[in-house]
């Protein structure tokens, strides 16, 4: 199967599932508003910070925002997939340039070398997780629930970009420092990437709609520097991580059909 049949695979789960539930999808739960009768699917969006870094000292604050859509199999399990834009990468140890044959014309004020300082990557991503979500049955109902996620991603950076200090050595002796300095570095690292994911969250119930903040580790499992063997400061393997807070936003339709009664009393 080719990226683009997977990335619409994905689409079509996140984006026509939701809506094909019918009455036979239904799940009847308990909840501090009475007994409720929801579709087994729920969809909604999520954004929030990354601390984000590469196998070396260093980090940088990104980000994510997206989509994502779940089922409940039970008051156990509920497997989910995501859409996100995620920032992902890290900070670089500084390297040094250097131009052997100089300016010509001006061989006093040529420059000789080009020093890189406190550069970090940005992995500008689209990442597509599918994870597993397990809560507690004895908890199930309840206004707040703690959750655990496991599992698994696949990202595809669209552009990578280096930002750095680069200070300018020249013949003379003297130096300039240009400061955030960005430079595209796609051809040095791996665009594709895929990851291990695991997290804690606490969900926030509502007649209406939950609310779930979320705790997320991401480890990469993808070698991603293409010049591992490269003596120009810029070599090593390198595997990214991030630190991901998140607040989600779940959209479901739901309806009390009892405040007092149990669905067996129904029956």
């Amino acid at each position: 199967m080719t990226k683009v049949k997977l990335l619409r695979v994905v689409l079509w789960m996140m984006l026509i599932i939701p809506f094909k539930s019918n009455a036979q999808e239904r799940w009847i739960e308990r909840s501090n508003y009475g007994f409720l009768t929801t579709s087994r699917y729920c969809y909604g969006v999520k954004f929030g910070p990354s601390f984000n870094q590469f196998s070396q000292p260093g980090s940088f604050i990104g980000f994510n925002v997206g989509i994502f859509t779940k089922y409940k199999v039970s008051d156990v399990f509920s497997p989910r997939v995501e859409l996100l834009y995620s920032t992902q990468g890290g900070a670089r140890n500084d390297y040094t340039k250097t131009y052997a044959d100089g300016d010509p014309i001006n061989p006093t004020t040529s420059v000789t070398s080009i020093t890189n300082l406190n550069p970090y990557v940005t992995f500008n991503s689209i990442e597509i997780p599918l994870l597993a979500e397990f809560s507690f049955p004895e908890m199930a109902g309840l206004a707040i629930q703690p959750k655990m996620i496991v599992g698994g991603s696949f990202s595809r950076a669209i552009s990578i970009v280096e930002t750095k200090t680069q200070r300018y050595n020249y013949s003379n002796g003297n130096s300039v420092d240009v400061g955030y300095a960005r430079e595209d570095v796609s051809a040095v690292y791996s665009p594709n990437q895929i990851s291990a994911i695991g997290g804690l969250g606490l969900q926030f119930a509502t007649p209406r709609r939950t609310f779930n903040l979320e705790l997320r580790y991401r480890q990469g499992l993808t070698q991603l520097n293409n010049y591992v063997n490269s003596s120009s400061g810029i070599g090593g393997k390198l595997y990214s991580s991030s630190l991901i807070f998140n607040v989600e936003i779940t959209f479901r339709k739901e309806k009390s059909i009892s405040s007092y009664s149990s669905p067996k009393a129904r029956r």
